[in-house]
């Protein structure tokens, strides 16, 4: 990803503030009779106007689309991980209505382990106070609470 000027920084921040969601994803798989959790951090900015979706897609990630019944098309642009994290560093000064989501994604990711199968990003039970804190108490539904 190339360097962002202050302007489109601002701007980016502004959609993904409107437009946009910061979860992290929760995937459960099956190997060897063992279910394994795993969880990635997720930005995505949902709009139908291409121009947009392309000038955000030129960045990185990927784009969906979605026919819906009026005709148009629905696009997402998707970054995940080290792009997502990386990317909401450089926008957490912009970010009002997200901010607190991005503190905790951009934690969740620096404390994320990148070793293929591994479950939970940490095994530290200070990390996980940390970002129910931080993002929610629906974050127990992540963390395999309540």
């Amino acid at each position: 990803m190339d360097e962002l000027t202050e302007l489109e920084k601002a701007y980016i921040a502004g959609i993904i503030d409107g437009e946009g969601s910061i979860t992290i994803a929760n995937n459960k798989e099956r190997y060897k009779d063992k279910v394994y959790r795993s969880y990635r951090l997720v930005v995505q900015v949902g709009n139908n106007d291409i121009g947009l979706i392309d000038w955000l897609h030129s960045l990185g990630g990927c784009v969906t689309r979605r026919p819906l019944p009026s005709g148009k098309v629905f696009y997402n642009w998707i970054v995940e991980s080290r792009i997502a994290g990386f990317l909401l560093g450089q926008l957490l000064p912009y970010l009002r209505i997200r901010k607190r989501q991005a503190e905790a994604a951009i934690l969740f990711q620096s404390k994320r382990r990148h070793n293929g199968r591994a479950g939970k990003p940490s095994e530290d039970k200070a990390f996980d106070e940390t970002l129910r804190e931080i993002v929610s108490p629906n974050v127990d539904s992540i963390w395999g609470g309540k």
